[in-house]
């Protein structure tokens, strides 16, 4: 699978030719040096000025090739006609390239304000990764095993970011490459997620916040494959995600900036925005935009193993009956966590708080109360869990609203799965009286595994 390299011949393109020379020989793989011109079909009889401007390009073309060839590479040559962005990607496709190395190429003719560079057009249609390379001193160090790669590569929950990590991995398979993964947080949205009740401070993060997504950014990327070390960072935002990851880039400093890209186009595009969009634009180095790899019939997703489960239960006996079926869950070892949502004895706040860190008017009978309940939980607990070397965790908390409380501490435990019971209720009694259970499974991100109560008789 060769290196792509697209050339305007500019000054910066040179870079992108070093760079692309560089990828080749560190991942053993050959380089097609391509030129796009942006000229119309050809017509009967041949238009003289374009097979001019054509012979003209094909030298360019040539002599940019030698220069590479030079170090010993293999070199193919590809001289393409028609719109410059969708030229490239039909040659990405027929050569099955690796990877499309291109800088900051012209616009197309027209109007360019309205349509973009031909790196950022590529790189929300490409199939493949993309590198912009913006001076390519860094990445030719390490193609000679002169230093580590410094890479920040922009990560959340999505696929989108899992394709970003893998192809990370893949640097690193082939060279040591420092990676910084950067999450960048909305706050508010956070605070509610987790049920944080601390005022939120502006550029600062509260630091049980931190540690949840720092757990939950370990568990989903770590450890990453190949050398070099890896460092998870958590950053408050509340405007524009590619400001804060360029910012980063530079504090480091970093000698690449990778994201994953959606892909979005139109008006998906400009309501949702796009993060690559904006960091291609915005950085003053290199970029790699990796595209999410096409599903295929055959791909087949592994068999989750269950390490942790929440069971809520108000201690009635359609709530406890839920209790044996989440021990249930795990085949062996992982961890249970009992749940009791008290009724808060602060009605003006409505987060989830655990009951043993929440001052009260009167602290003995929080305690009371708290040890009281922990006394019912206990008894609730299935002996066999401890042969099965299942352990048991009670959390006790207070929430006026019961279904956000749940996804709350849910989300705060970082749990695999929520198994609860249900009254089963219908019709005008649900609508009535609601479900918890229901509430759950539409606000919670988590499995759930919902018990009907036992049939009496």
């Amino acid at each position: 699978m060769p290196i792509l390299c697209g050339t305007d011949f500019s000054e910066g393109a040179a870079d992108a030719h070093r760079a692309a020379a560089s990828l080749a020989r560190r991942l053993s793989e050959s380089v097609v040096l391509a030129h796009a011109a942006d000229l119309p079909a050809a017509k009967t009889p041949p238009d003289p000025v374009r097979e001019s401007l054509l012979e003209r390009a094909r030298v360019l073309l040539r002599d940019r090739a030698n220069d590479i060839r030079q170090s010993g590479l293999a070199v193919e040559e590809e001289l393409l006609t028609g719109i410059p962005d969708e030229a490239l990607l039909a040659c990405a496709d027929r050569v099955n390239a690796r990877i499309l190395v291109l800088s900051s190429l012209g616009r197309r003719s027209g109007a360019a304000w309205s349509l973009g560079s031909t790196a950022d057009r590529v790189s929300q249609s490409s199939r493949r990764p993309i590198l912009v390379v913006r001076g390519g001193d860094a990445l030719e160090a390490w193609a000679r095993g002169e230093r580590s790669l410094r890479i920040i590569v922009g990560v959340d929950f999505s696929e989108t970011a899992d394709a970003a990590m893998r192809w990370v991995a893949e640097l690193r398979k082939a060279g040591p490459c420092d990676v910084v993964a950067a999450h960048v947080c909305f706050q508010p949205a956070e605070h509610q997620r987790l049920g944080v009740p601390a005022p939120i401070t502006l550029g600062r993060i509260h630091p049980d916040v931190e540690k949840v997504i720092l757990r939950d950014l370990e568990a989903r990327f770590g450890p990453l494959a190949g050398s070099g070390e890896l460092r998870f960072v958590v950053r408050p935002g509340l405007g524009r995600t590619a400001d804060v990851l360029v910012d980063l880039a530079a504090q480091e400093p970093a000698d690449l900036l990778v994201v994953g890209t959606h892909q979005r186009k139109g008006i998906d595009r400009l309501w949702h925005g796009s993060v690559s969009h904006d960091v291609l634009n915005l950085s003053r180095l290199s970029v790699a935009v990796v595209p999410m790899p096409a599903v295929t019939a055959s791909t087949t997703p592994p068999i989750p193993r269950l390490r942790s489960v929440l069971v809520p239960t108000d201690l009635s006996d359609v709530g406890n009956h839920a209790i044996p079926y989440a021990y249930s869950l795990l085949a062996s070892a992982g961890t249970v966590f009992l749940l009791h949502v008290a009724e808060s004895l602060h009605p003006a706040s409505s987060a989830a708080t655990r009951v043993h860190i929440v001052p009260t008017p009167d602290p003995k009978v929080t305690a009371q109360r708290a040890s009281d309940i922990s006394a019912r939980l206990q008894t609730l607990v299935p002996p066999e869990s401890k042969v099965r070397g299942i352990a048991t965790r009670l959390e006790i908390v207070e929430g006026t609203d019961v279904t956000e409380t749940i996804c709350q501490v849910a989300e705060r435990l970082g749990v695999d799965a929520i198994c609860m019971g249900s009254h089963g209720r219908s019709g005008v009694s649900r609508l009535i009286l609601g479900s918890v259970a229901q509430g759950v499974m539409t606000k919670s991100t988590r499995p759930l595994l919902v018990i009907r109560p036992p049939r009496e008789g």
